[in-house]
């Protein structure tokens, strides 16, 4: 009879890794479809979840990107219960508190029924399924089709990311969207030519869009083209990408400056991250590193004024309290990766403003902490491919950033779980790879002993 070929040649053929590929995103989205429906109703959301709910929402109705709370009340909903309801009367107020793309793709689901949460998070578990078919070409690029395969099981299977497809937030698009970035920079490396400076720019831009941090990822992208490009293609693929990047986003820009009568960024709530993340309560007691205050506001007033004054404010006592900010930014840190309490001491608490199951928090904690050493190990063992690895860990420096300068908390980490995924399994196949060759090594002396 003749004997089978092991898993890693069968999977060699490409066909057949698009099929092991395939395979774990029907198992990804059932997962994600599981916990929707079945652990984590809508009844449960809360927060930004509402928020995004109602902005896809009024969208859907014609009345644009405006704020939902005018145009809200506690009403008797189709079911007899006490629910919010559209309040047609109610004044009409522009905003971009929230970047736009988001809430645009889950309009889709408000179009076919306005006040359901369920569609709109069962299309935020599509996305996050392409989450995990991305992390798993990312993978098969970086190593082989072995690390392809079990970066994509794991992706699929990781509790951080499928709680934040259920949990109604945009750090769903935002993962997808860096990680395709990050295979478009990866495969520029391939072949450096404008038309693939143009795709990374143009993910860059998708990115800023989904949330505004990322526009800042426009910088390291440039600056692999223009290392890479030289000296065939840098001023094309530079244009190219910063030319998609700008159609992408200048539009949005263009809107915000004539709607708030000033130059604004992506989002209005610059200046409500500030304010919120330097003041009494976050420099001092359990909120300390969180964002813990509101900024001051009338009803209707122009938001891009609102952040403007909020962002005064936050800096102010940033400065006024620059004695507190080693220890302030440390815990901001320490809260992005889930260090803050170690271990899972603040899971539950995450939870709460995150929109995810408590228990499975913790389940989601301890992941993490069992990934974070692969992931290092991963990252030494591609330390003689340097380029690569910068672009892998842009993310994680991102976060970082972010965190930093803003506040931290655990769903800001979304853009990095796919490269730490990625570079545990590298390490992962490579510990195996060791034991099987070590067990292999072993049989024949074991035989010779015997004889």
């Amino acid at each position: 009879m003749r004997r089978p070929r092991p898993l890693r040649e069968r999977l060699t053929h490409p066909s057949r890794f698009a099929m092991a590929l395939a395979a774990i995103a029907v198992l990804a989205l059932a997962l994600r479809v599981v916990y929707i429906l079945a652990i984590f109703p809508e009844d449960r959301m809360g927060g930004d979840a509402i928020e995004f709910h109602w902005l896809a929402r009024l969208l859907a109705e014609g009345y644009g990107f405006v704020q939902p709370a005018p145009l809200v009340e506690v009403g008797v909903g189709p079911g007899g219960a006490s629910e919010l309801v559209l309040d047609p009367t109610g004044q009409v107020v522009d905003t971009a508190d929230k970047p736009p793309l988001y809430p645009f793709i889950l309009a889709l689901g408000s179009l076919i029924d306005p006040a359901d949460y369920t569609i709109q998070r069962l299309i935020s578990a599509v996305l996050g399924t392409g989450t995990v078919i991305v992390g798993g070409l990312i993978a098969r690029r970086l190593g082989s089709v072995t690390i392809g395969v079990v970066a994509a099981a794991i992706l699929a299977l990781y509790p951080p990311l499928w709680l934040a497809d259920g949990s109604l937030r945009s750090e769903t698009l935002y993962a997808l969207l860096i990680a395709g970035a990050l295979l478009a920079a990866l495969r520029f490396l391939d072949r450096p030519d404008w038309r693939r400076a143009a795709w990374l720019g143009a993910l860059i831009g998708l990115s800023s869009l989904a949330r505004g941090e990322a526009l800042v990822l426009i910088v390291p992208a440039l600056v692999v083209i223009a290392v890479k490009g030289r000296p065939r293609v840098p001023w094309r693929a530079l244009l190219a990408g910063a030319l998609a990047f700008a159609l992408l986003v200048t539009p949005w820009l263009a809107r915000n400056w004539a709607v708030f009568d000033r130059p604004t960024a992506i989002t209005s709530n610059d200046g409500g991250l500030f304010y919120g993340a330097n003041c009494d309560r976050a420099y001092n007691g359990p909120l300390l590193g969180a964002w813990a205050c509101f900024p001051p506001h009338e009803p209707g007033e122009n938001e891009a004024e609102i952040s403007a004054r909020a962002r005064d404010l936050g800096l102010e006592y940033a400065a006024e309290h620059a004695d507190r900010l080693p220890v302030v930014i440390g815990a901001r840190i320490l809260r992005v990766w889930d260090f803050w309490h170690f271990p899972a001491g603040d899971a539950e608490f995450e939870a709460e403003i995150s929109g995810r199951e408590p228990t499975l928090q913790h389940v989601a904690s301890w992941t993490f902490y069992l990934l974070v050493p692969f992931a290092i190990a991963g990252a030494w063992l591609l330390r003689r491919r340097p380029l690569e690895l910068a672009i892998l860990l842009t993310p994680v420096a991102l976060v970082t950033f972010i965190a930093a300068f803003g506040y931290g908390t655990v769903r800001f980490r979304a853009p990095a779980e796919v490269p730490l995924v990625v570079l545990a399994s590298v390490a992962l196949v490579r510990a195996a790879g060791a034991l099987r060759a070590r067990h292999g090594a072993a049989e024949p002396s074991a035989a010779q002993s015997g004889a």
